[in-house]
């Protein structure tokens, strides 16, 4: 992935609240444009080149009042980029200044993780980061945590384990911050500590039954067998049921289980639930969040995403659907891809600023990785040169979908008089370099539309604006 050899990001921060839907891409001819429905200028054919986009000064420009914060850059490290303080990778990394070291995956693609991850953000308590290699766990870790499993947290120097039993312990180390669970000796306090249960149950859990769902019955011990699948669904079902009805008993009429405020059943299923009302309808055509017989369960959706913690940490479809694909070897059906002409439609521009900020910053590293990793051939500084060209292009289009239309059509129009051909016809020369630089965009394009991984190197918004953006592209490319 992208942060393994380059950070895609060297800025973090939620997206500007100016976004606009006015920069929805729309054909014009044939050209690749930046896109608007109000009809951008078209980004041109010049002579030795098939995309013309603003240099990346002018970019710059153009998308520095777009806020993005911090993010932390780790040189040299996996990842290399961080949106928490972190740590290096290294059996020294217990030397903290903070009460709570956190051991994490590097993808972020951990729902054990999230769990605590969310805790932490929830309860506002100051923690450092040290992230783990699933593919290759250093020897000191393995010799640290007994499971050789992540998470693994210290808190005041103690390692504890196991995600249930780091969520209590954060809880008890910390209870004059926000708390997660209702008074001990409640009858609330047991019926959360319930949920708890129930979220980590392998049979009764209705994230085992999502996921047995998901798979084909391929987890949990059993073998992937398709003809199993209508019972699966049935099965999940009736877990969803029983959460829909959790959520109508709890207090103050929810929207979340512990009520007004999540509490560590929420934080405990939220992840699963993240990912099955991802991949389901990519995987299965079951989209969970429009069941007519749960709107407890779509109030609980809507709930969770307007909590900033959340978003840090949760990803996008795509992020979770290459994951789903990755290890269990699904393939999506026509259900579960986004039609170019819907993919920036309103709302887009809610995470389009940030992911065009965010590449523009470290445009020399993205370019870097997509020269070393998108498998495209020929010399490599005319590579180079056309993939700049196409990242430009994708940065542009972004900065349009989240309302800088006017000045990049601006930018565009300045930069395509300069380009403009020569009087009389493209000569063949000029016919083969215009249609290489189509390919590498194409190439380049593809290629960022994979590559980026929410909440590893954006927001899950600006991460689906930039997939979606990329996707664009490629359908308006001409050859």
């Amino acid at each position: 992935m992208l942060s393994a050899t380059a950070p895609l990001v060297s800025q973090h921060a939620p997206a500007p609240s100016r976004a606009s839907s006015r920069g929805v891409p729309s054909k014009i001819g044939k050209r690749p444009s930046l896109g608007g429905a109000r009809g951008h200028r078209r980004v041109v054919v010049a002579p030795l080149t098939a995309i013309v986009a603003p240099d990346w000064a002018t970019l710059d420009q153009l998308t520095a009042p777009i806020d993005v914060g911090t993010y932390n850059v780790r040189p040299k490290q996996v990842p290399s980029s961080s949106t928490d303080p972190s740590l290096p990778t290294s059996r020294n990394s217990a030397a903290t200044d903070k009460r709570v070291l956190l051991y994490r995956d590097t993808n972020a693609w951990c729902p054990f993780c999230e769990r605590v991850w969310l805790a932490l953000l929830e309860k506002d308590i100051p923690f450092d980061t040290v992230f783990i290699d699933l593919r290759n766990k250093p020897q000191w870790y393995l010799d640290m945590v007994p499971s050789k499993l992540v998470p693994a947290v210290r808190i005041d120097g103690e390692l504890v384990v196991e995600s249930r039993d780091i969520l209590l312990a954060i809880e008890a180390a910390f209870p004059e911050s926000t708390p997660l669970l209702p008074p001990a000796g409640t009858s609330e306090r047991a019926r959360v500590e319930a949920l708890m249960d129930l979220a980590d149950d392998s049979e009764k859990g209705v994230g085992s039954a999502g996921y047995r769902f998901l798979t084909g019955g391929g987890m949990f011990g059993g073998v992937r067998d398709e003809s199993d699948v209508p019972k699966l669904r049935a099965a999940f079902e009736e877990r969803l049921e029983s959460l829909e009805s959790a959520l109508a008993a709890a207090p103050h009429g929810g929207p979340f289980l512990g009520g007004a405020a999540p509490s560590l059943a929420d934080l405990m299923m939220a992840p699963s639930l993240e990912r099955f009302a991802a991949n389901l309808p990519a995987f299965r055509g079951f989209d969970l969040r429009a069941q007519p017989g749960l709107p407890r369960l779509a109030a609980w959706y809507d709930a969770m995403e307007a909590r900033p913690s959340y978003s840090t940490v949760r990803g996008d479809p795509g992020t979770h659907n290459v994951v789903v694909r990755k290890l269990f070897r699904l393939q999506a059906g026509a259900a579960g891809e986004a039609k170019p002409e819907e993919a920036l439609g309103a709302g887009a521009g809610t995470g389009a600023g940030e992911a065009a900020r965010k590449l523009v910053v470290n445009h020399e590293a993205v370019a870097a990785d997509v020269v070393k990793n998108a498998g495209i051939g020929g010399d490599a500084v005319e590579v180079r040169a056309e993939v700049e060209s196409a990242l430009r292009s994708l940065a542009a289009r972004l900065a349009a979908v989240a309302g800088i239309e006017a000045p990049v059509a601006e930018a565009v129009a300045e930069v395509e008089e300069k380009a403009a051909p020569a009087s009389g016809p493209p000569s063949a020369e000029q016919k083969a370099a215009a249609a290489r630089a189509s390919a590498v965009a194409a190439a380049t394009w593809a290629f960022m539309r994979q590559r980026v991984s929410a909440p590893r190197d954006m927001s899950g918004a600006a991460a689906s604006a930039l997939r979606a953006a990329s996707l664009c592209a490629i359908a308006e490319l001409d050859f």
